[in-house]
């Protein structure tokens, strides 16, 4: 599996609003977010992705182990999985489109 990210697609990089996991806009289409994608409901439906993730973020983390790593503990990422995720999120989850 590779986490690798060419400069040209790192303008459809986009952060979950939810648990800041940050991918292309084309893996959250495929595969929805391994963290939240059950009750967001992501993967596939554009519109939600367009709602829930943003493309304004600042800083990266990326973690191999969030379980052992006290910046996962730091950041409150320790439960999620492996990946990486933006330090801050801008934006806000439309409480119209997913009342929860």
């Amino acid at each position: 599996m590779s986490f690798y990210v060419a400069p040209s697609q790192q303008r459809t990089l986009r952060a979950c609003m939810v648990c800041s996991l940050v991918q292309l806009h084309s893996k959250f289409m495929r595969e929805g977010c391994p963290n939240c994608d059950n009750v967001l409901g992501l993967r596939g439906n554009n519109d939600a992705i367009q709602e829930c993730t943003s493309q304004v973020f600042e800083g990266l983390v990326t973690l191999r182990d969030p379980t052992t790593s006290w910046v996962a503990r730091w950041q409150r990422l320790d439960s999620y999985v492996p990946g990486t995720y933006a330090v801050k999120v801008t934006g806000s989850v439309s409480t119209l489109a997913h009342p929860y």
